[in-house]
């Protein structure tokens, strides 16, 4: 802030911080910073380039003002259209655009700022007036006009347009705010677009927002202040968006309830311009105010602009815009403390100048943001558009588009199963799908889960095994020769200790790889059939079906091998050479002087393992017993090797395998056998159809913001 000056003192253009000043013939010298703006110095009193009648005398200045007008077209014009067009074709998209939100207090003074600085008549009352969101699109050009639109309420698809005289705007739009928002007093999100065209509009796009109010009044809805500050929320939320707050200068700006509500989401005031209006009725001390020289003071970066406009009883009087403007002009000219302040700080010009300018510095700085957040949506949409696969309506177009499915179906998960390099690359992240490596896990941990069941290896090799070996060679005394156990004892352990437990374990693996390929085929019919949810739907209800048949069998055939090792018997080899090992062991811990078997070289081999505890002992039956513990612990190891292998490849290939080579032809026999339900009836939704439309619609309208943002 430039010192400040004695109230005789004038004030120079170097105290004006980017305002203007006025020299000898009338003619404007902009002085802001921004050089990339300077066209904005010869604006007319509303904002826009001012374009004085040719005279004989001055053509140069004529020729001079149409340059200004040139320039000033091409730089904010192409902009202004283009996020105009933007804005149109983003409705109903969720993309945060450049705007000039106003806000106020209920009567604060909003309505008359607006008509002010367009220049045209605008709803008026004493109760809430503003209902619905407005914006506000002002433009110069040679001939007046007005276009007002709205989405109908009632049906999204229908665009309600009118075109207007300028004399008719107030009503209609009154009409339209009772056809959104009802003939109540409660507001609604709903937008209202309203262009005008005037010879002096500036080129501005504002959006007027209902006045805030504590309490309601008359049929207005109890929680109408919450209403309104959600909807300011919405529309003053983002960088991008300058807060238009208007203030009466008769109250303290802190304490007014849009001011503290613009500070909730604008605490620095950085986009935030104070529009101080009824300046006639202001304390002492106002100046110090709208500059904010002093700690005290609210301050905002973008700074204060007081304005005077027509008051109810000037309405009354038909006092013209023109008229009003003179007597701001006056007004401010004859104030004890306003005249002094720089011409920045007062009048409608200021304000429409200074907000041309920030609207260019908000459109030119968001502009790379907004290209890029518009591209994502379109790449996120038209991704969208992909995956729902097009709009079925024919019988050949269903069957080719089933055949796509299966095909993509039937090619993903011979991936995964294969582990194959391109479909483990695509997915990655998904590391549940990927079946090869999350099968085998399971198959692997079969063999474990067997020694669990059965009691661990350990167990036939300790001092307890013997202990039970021992107390069933007494059951069976008189029947037997006291050295010679024989096999009943050796068959009533191994049916007790051992099958009993087996079955329970591999209806476990069963059930896990079951359960597993049932996740893996869901999620990957929720990826093939995503756009079609009756023919997802039926689809994994053929799958779960064929699942369960082939689990149940798979069952079925594990208990048939399972029941196999019931009967005690081996053609295996390795049980021989595994049981002289076990003795050889035994022999030479009972009596190291022998060594007839050294096994000392390999001290970790898990076969010899907790055999230490085991004594041969003198006697005959002792010994016989240690014979029978070490044999059942051979055999018990052959028995868990042959099912380790056998039930892991029977459950591989009939819950893996088949499902693999046999999942397309079965999906696609199964929707043929439905009942009297087409194939196209599973996919022509017409849901499906709607939202597919709508979506078609969004990436249109995605491809033209984007393309009317690449012309910037």
């Amino acid at each position: 802030m430039g010192k400040r000056l004695s109230p005789t003192q004038p004030k120079s253009a170097s105290h004006m911080h980017g305002g203007t000043a006025m020299n000898h013939d009338g003619a404007n010298k902009h002085v802001s910073e921004n050089k990339s703006l300077q066209h904005c110095a010869s604006l007319n009193g509303n904002g826009a380039p001012h374009l004085e009648r040719a005279r004989p005398s001055d053509s140069g200045k004529a020729a001079s003002a149409n340059n200004m007008q040139t320039a000033f077209d091409a730089n904010i014009r192409p902009k202004l259209d283009a996020i105009d067009k933007v804005r149109h074709h983003l409705n109903g998209v969720d993309i945060e655009l450049p705007a000039i939100v106003v806000v106020g207090d209920q009567s604060s003074g909003k309505s008359s700022v607006l008509e002010s600085i367009s220049g045209i008549a605008l709803p008026r009352g004493g109760n809430l007036v503003t209902r619905c969101p407005l914006q506000l699109a002002l433009r110069r050009g040679p001939t007046e006009a007005a276009l007002l639109s709205y989405t109908d309420p009632n049906d999204s698809n229908i665009q309600v347009s009118r075109n207007l005289a300028l004399e008719d705007i107030p009503a209609a739009v009154e009409k339209a705010t009772d056809h959104l928002a009802g003939t109540n007093s409660g507001v609604v999100p709903a937008l209202i677009n309203l262009r005008v065209t005037t010879r002096d509009a500036p080129d501005l796009t504002l959006i007027d927002l209902p006045g805030m109010v504590r309490n309601p009044i008359g049929d207005q809805p109890a929680d109408i202040e919450k209403q309104i500050k959600e909807l300011i929320t919405k529309h003053i939320t983002g960088d991008s968006k300058v807060i238009l707050c208007t203030l009466p200068a008769s109250v303290d700006f802190a304490t007014q309830e849009a001011i503290r509500t613009s500070r909730e989401h604008d605490p620095s005031g950085k986009r935030t311009v104070g529009v101080v209006t009824k300046p006639d009725r202001a304390d002492p001390g106002i100046r110090d105010r709208l500059e904010a020289t002093g700690a005290e003071y609210l301050r905002l970066d973008m700074g204060y602009v007081a304005v005077r406009c027509r008051t109810p009883e000037e309405l009354l009087q038909g006092i013209s815009a023109q008229e009003s403007r003179e007597r701001e002009q006056k007004f401010f000219r004859e104030h004890p403390e306003l005249k002094h302040i720089g011409e920045e700080y007062k009048g409608i010009p200021a304000l429409s100048r200074k907000l041309v300018q920030i609207q260019d510095q908000c459109i030119q700085s968001h502009l790379p943001t907004l290209q890029k957040e518009v591209n994502l949506k379109l790449q996120a949409a038209q991704e969208r558009m992909r995956r729902m696969q097009g709009v079925i309506s024919t019988d050949a177009e269903a069957e080719k588009c089933l055949s796509g499915m299966l095909e993509k179906l039937h090619r993903r998960l011979v991936g995964l199963v294969s582990a194959s390099p391109e479909v483990f690359a695509g997915d990655h992240k998904a590391r549940d799908l990927h079946v090869a490596p999350r099968v085998n896990e399971m198959l692997e941990k079969y063999t474990d889960q067997l020694w669990h069941a059965v009691g661990g290896r350990e167990f036939f090799k300790t001092q307890a095994c013997h202990d039970m070996l021992k107390e069933h060679s007494v059951e069976v005394r008189g029947v037997t020769l006291p050295n010679f156990v024989g096999d009943r004892v050796f068959n009533g352990i191994f049916a007790e200790a051992i099958y009993s437990n087996l079955k329970p374990s591999a209806k476990d693996l069963v059930h896990n790889v079951h359960k597993y390929m049932e996740e893996v085929l869901w999620k990957l019919i929720e990826d093939v059939a995503e756009a079609f949810p009756r023919l997802k739907a039926a689809m994994k209800a053929l799958v779960q079906e064929e699942l369960e048949a082939l689990a149940c069998l798979a069952t079925t055939n594990a208990m048939y091998i399972v029941k196999g090792e019931k009967h005690v018997f081996t053609n295996n080899g390795s049980y021989m050479t595994l049981l002289d090992k076990m003795k050889a062991h035994v022999r030479q811990e009972d009596n190291p002087k022998d060594g007839s078997s050294d096994t000392s070289s390999n001290p970790k081999d898990e076969d010899l393992e907790n055999l230490d505890v085991l004594k041969v002992g003198e006697s005959n039956n002792e010994q016989a017993l240690v014979d029978l513990q070490l044999s059942l612990a051979a055999y018990t190891q052959v028995v868990v090797k042959n099912l380790g292998d056998s039930i892991p490849k029977l459950v591989y290939a009939q819950l893996v395998g088949k499902v693999t080579k046999s999942l397309t032809s079965m999906i696609r026999d199964g929707l043929c056998t439905v009942g009297d339900t087409r194939l196209i009836d599973y996919m022509h939704d017409p849901q499906r159809v709607a939202a597919y439309r709508q979506l078609q619609e969004v990436v249109e309208n995605l491809k033209k913001a984007h393309a009317a943002l690449r012309k910037l």
